[in-house]
């Protein structure tokens, strides 16, 4: 049987409990298309890896660039990928995120980048493909989410794949900008992937 997983913020917290999602997507072989969300908080009083973003984009507006704020990012990741003992070079994940917060003209993209490095990272520890959510969720140039053209191309881009990663909570416009779905967008996605690879659960 077909389904698709999505996993919150607590799930991807750390390295233990993204260790938790692998054998949780490992246990069942129907268990294929995996939605992740961004880091959540590790213990009372840690910040939440999107709430990091939305400041470093509010930094980057204020002084020109997010570096400071961007740095807890940086750490946050670098701690989950040594801690699984990843062979990943997520520094060059990061430093591109960094370069692109600080030329972004709206928080969508910096808004999008904690479910994007989590699933480059769960996607690597699952020995997986990442589907990049803006190939597959399509919004219109309104802003709207273009339910039908989004479907003709996941299915297109998803077929075939034997065990995929994908970001939750973002697509793109038709310029290729990153657009976010409103917060708790990453349960949108799973639905949408749903849909596309017909899982019945």
């Amino acid at each position: 049987m077909l389904k698709v997983c999505k996993f919150g913020g607590t799930s991807m917290a750390t390295a233990k409990t993204i260790i938790q999602v692998k054998n949780i997507v490992e246990a069942e072989e129907g268990r294929r298309f995996v939605v992740v969300s961004a880091p959540g908080k590790r213990f009372s009083g840690d910040v939440k890896v999107t709430d990091l973003l939305y400041a470093c984009y509010r930094e980057k507006t204020e002084n020109g660039s997010c570096g400071a704020t961007f740095q807890k990012v940086r750490e946050r990741f670098n701690e989950i990928v040594t801690d699984l003992g990843l062979d990943l070079n997520i520094d060059a994940y990061l430093d591109e995120t960094e370069e692109g917060i600080n030329a972004s003209r709206t928080p969508d993209f910096a808004a999008s980048r904690g479910e994007y490095l989590s699933a480059v990272v769960t996607a690597a520890c699952l020995n997986a493909d990442f589907v990049d959510a803006k190939d597959v969720v399509m919004f219109r140039e309104d802003g709207t989410f273009d339910a039908e053209y989004t479907n003709d191309v996941a299915k297109r881009v998803l077929a075939g794949k034997k065990l995929a990663v994908i970001p939750g909570f973002y697509g793109r416009l038709p310029s290729g900008e990153i657009k976010t779905f409103s917060r708790g967008g990453s349960d949108v996605t799973g639905a949408i992937i749903a849909r596309a690879v017909g899982a019945k659960i």
